[in-house]
């Protein structure tokens, strides 16, 4: 029988289907079958070329779960049940992170090419000198289409000075202003976003126990 080697988190696709970051794979939980069935759909081989079947690729095990490393770690599911997930853990953009996308349609995992100037507090900012944190996705309820990915950045030092968000367009992956608001470096750093079924973006305050809808205009 299956069993996880390390759950770092748990998600829903769009037919209810239990989805598991396990350690270095992403499984799945057939719930819709009786008995239920779980099974890798992501991770367990040993390529990261665009274009790789998901269990042929290899995800990069990004450490324990704590306050630190969770809210580097993307895994968010689409209205078309894609995967957007992070490969592998980095610092930057510059180094080694890299934000993926599993295409249900075809069991193949895609690479978006996160890049381009500009975060809320500085539009002038290289975002890849920047520290990725974990990402948010809004959509149209209705028709189902991604209409924004946010991004939230941690400051690395003097090449990137200052902690903000930028607005990331979901087809070129480039910085595309206006960038949304953003809460105060000491504070966003927990605040973890829940991209929700209705095409919100929810967040978690750890330290205060609030929780609130994120209003991506302001």
């Amino acid at each position: 029988s299956a069993t996880l080697r390390a759950p770092l988190k748990i998600n829903l696709d769009y037919q209810d289907r239990l989805l598991i970051f396990d350690y270095d794979r992403i499984r799945r939980v057939d719930t819709t079958v009786t008995p239920m069935t779980i099974s890798t759909i992501i991770g367990g081989g040993g390529l990261t070329a665009d274009g790789t079947p998901g269990t042929s690729f290899s995800i990069t095990h990004p450490g324990s779960i704590s306050s630190q490393n969770e809210k580097h770690l993307t895994f968010i599911v689409a209205p078309n049940n894609d995967i957007y997930f992070n490969a592998s853990p980095g610092a930057t953009l510059a180094t080694t992170y890299r934000l993926r996308v599993y295409k249900a349609a075809t069991g193949l995992v895609q690479t978006i090419s996160v890049s381009g100037t500009g975060i809320n507090v500085n539009g002038a900012q290289d975002i890849t000198l920047c520290g990725p944190i974990n990402l948010g996705m809004t959509f149209d309820p209705v028709t189902a289409a991604i209409t924004r990915l946010f991004m939230p950045f941690e400051s690395t030092g003097a090449p990137c000075p200052a902690t903000g968000i930028s607005n990331i367009d979901p087809v070129t992956g480039l910085s595309t202003a206006p960038h949304p608001p953003h809460s105060t470096a000491s504070t966003d750093r927990y605040m973890y976003k829940a991209s929700s079924k209705d095409g919100s973006i929810y967040s978690f305050y750890r330290y205060t126990g609030q929780f609130v809808k994120y209003n991506p205009g302001g």
